[in-house]
């Protein structure tokens, strides 16, 4: 099996190319998830990290299907648009965690 550690995928018309940051991996503190880089295909604006809770991608020794990782860009990236991240605006990338931006839309759905 060939493991795909980037690629790309295309969300309401807009190109976005991804990488793995980082790795799962066990701290002192409990377990870290794998973090995505994401940034426009054609862009040299703000790039995004998305910090991803650990086993959604995978576990320190293995990686989830490629396909896996696309289809929970496709849930984040808008997720992380509508919590502020311009891929168009020049500076540092911004680091967003996965959960935290999904608590925000189920509550903003309950209210």
């Amino acid at each position: 099996m060939t493991r795909k550690f980037s690629g790309d995928v295309t969300i309401d018309g807009t190109e976005y190319r991804w990488n793995f940051k980082r790795g799962a991996r066990a701290t002192r503190d409990g377990l870290l998830g794998h973090s995505l880089y994401v940034f426009v295909a054609d862009g040299t604006g703000r790039d995004l990290i998305l910090d991803f809770p650990y086993g959604e991608l995978g576990s320190v020794d293995r990686y989830n299907d490629h396909s896996a990782v696309v289809e929970a860009l496709r849930e984040c990236v808008p997720l992380a648009l509508r919590a502020g991240w311009n891929p168009e605006k020049r500076g540092k990338p911004i680091r967003l965690n996965v959960t935290s931006l999904r608590e925000a839309t189920k509550r903003e759905r309950d209210e």
